[in-house]
């Protein structure tokens, strides 16, 4: 369980929901010298997803926004 909370905090301090989202472009490589590289540069994936954050932000963003009438607020399930 300690696991699974850790590895939520990481994909949310690299700005995704949820571990599942993550792709090569979040995690770098440190290289000799100190320096970094994206892992995506280092090995693509023939998935542009995983490669590119503008294609894995489009493929994740919803078809349409939901709208609600006016007047109305979303209030969130509780679980």
């Amino acid at each position: 369980m300690n696991m699974h909370k850790e590895v939520e905090v990481i994909a949310h301090a690299c700005g995704v929901p949820e571990p599942r989202r993550l792709r090569r472009f979040h995690a770098r490589i440190v290289q000799d010298g100190g320096n970094s590289v994206p892992f995506n540069k280092l090995f693509p994936s023939p998935d542009e997803t995983d490669n590119d954050p503008a294609a894995a932000i489009a493929a994740s963003a919803p078809a349409t926004p939901a709208r609600l009438p006016a007047g109305e607020i979303a209030i969130p399930a509780q679980s």
